[in-house]
């Protein structure tokens, strides 16, 4: 991306139309290079899903709620030997609510530890990759401006 930027202003320097400088500024350039940067890309949207397994982590420190309900209708016809039949009709119904909290999870307690580090490492590579993302533009952009001066001086 920055070098088809610098392609298009050195292309605009040769033709002489408008300085280089006034095409794309800096700070636009890295904007630019930000929205653009596959490399850049990438780097956040691993942050961004590392940021997703942080909740799940901790979800497994939490209670474990499970509730459930049943509702039937019994009808029944019944015969004993030598009595008469019996029909039996009548509701019936169960409602559960379980509440389940260990004592102590090792492995979560582990997991959740471990999804920190993970938000950690990927937040870092994340500002690495931006830094690195201005140093291109930035090194890029100076390098036009010194062609374009030297364009004019020849």
């Amino acid at each position: 991306m920055v070098k088809t930027l610098l392609g298009c202003a050195l292309g605009l320097m040769m033709a002489g139309s408008v300085l280089a400088a006034d095409v794309l500024g800096l700070a636009a350039a890295y904007q630019a290079a930000l929205m653009h940067d596959p490399v850049y890309k990438s780097a956040q949207a691993k942050w961004l899903a590392a940021q997703e397994q942080l909740p799940i982590a901790r979800a497994r420190l939490r209670p474990q709620v499970a509730i459930s309900s049943t509702r039937l209708r019994i009808d029944q016809d019944r015969q004993d030997g030598n009595a008469a039949e019996q029909n039996q009709r009548y509701p019936s119904s169960s409602d559960t609510l379980s509440l389940r909290q260990p004592l102590f999870q090792a492995r979560a307690w582990l997991d959740a530890d471990q999804a920190a580090a993970m938000v950690e490492a990927a937040e870092a590579q994340w500002q690495a990759e931006q830094k690195a993302v201005l140093v291109r533009v930035v090194n890029d952009y100076f390098t036009l401006l010194i062609e374009n001066e030297r364009a004019l001086v020849l």
